[in-house]
């Protein structure tokens, strides 16, 4: 069985954590190989806030829920075998900015929105709670 090539389908699974309790989920969305995982995020928002500057993609808005005080957005990836920032059971907060992270086939990511000073370093939220993260 030969791997996946570059430009061939793959199918992802991406929710958006609005970290109030809404949990919106974009389930079996093909991309193409190669795509990152900032990529996917564009491909399903409506609308992404971002900057991309030395450290890689920064997101700051996705469809209008915008950063303030010490709430801002992140990414996890379930059960992937990567340099984790932090993990939380078999999620992983990648150590690489989103426009660096290459999905596979299978992956399941979410964006989530949620409080620094009330989930600290490195005691970061289940990505998919539904409680309110803020």
């Amino acid at each position: 069985m030969q791997g996946i090539q570059r430009g061939e389908i793959i199918n992802v699974n991406i929710g958006i954590n609005y970290g109030n309790g809404t949990l919106v989920w974009y389930n079996d969305t093909q991309v193409f190989s190669g795509f990152t995982a900032y990529l996917a995020l564009l491909y399903v928002a409506d609308n992404v806030n971002s900057s991309i500057g030395a450290f890689g993609a920064y997101v700051y808005g996705i469809n209008n829920v915008t950063e303030y005080d010490s709430v801002s957005w992140l990414y996890a990836v379930y059960n992937r075998d990567v340099d984790a920032f932090v993990k939380v059971g078999k999620w992983v907060y990648p150590s690489v900015s989103s426009n660096d992270f290459i999905l596979v086939d299978g992956d399941v990511i979410v964006w989530v929105f949620f409080n620094w000073s009330k989930f600290a370093y490195p005691n970061f939220p289940d990505p998919t709670s539904t409680d309110y993260l803020r």
